[in-house]
């Protein structure tokens, strides 16, 4: 995605009540991925945000960003590190 800011909340068709918190949310994302991991992870994770963003009514409207922002990741991380290692389960 080579969009940023409010271009990219558009394309991404988030609602307008939730863009401010959207926005809030990704930037925190983008900023670990920046230091910890690549920008494939934070495109992915902003598609997700996104996909939570446009649920009705959204689970985003509550609770604290940093703990949507790292949650958001920790499922990414789940699912990619579950698909790509063999099972550690007997």
């Amino acid at each position: 995605m080579s969009l940023s800011g409010e271009a990219l909340l558009v394309e991404l068709k988030i609602p307008r009540a939730m863009r401010p918190r959207v926005a809030e949310i990704v930037a925190i994302t983008d900023e670990l991925c920046a230091a910890c991991l690549d920008r494939e992870y934070a495109e992915v994770g902003c598609e997700l945000i996104a996909r939570l963003a446009r649920k009705r009514p959204s689970p985003l409207a509550r609770g604290d960003a940093r703990i949507w922002a790292a949650g958001a990741l920790y499922a990414l991380g789940r699912s990619t590190s579950s698909s790509t290692a063999p099972s550690s389960r007997t």
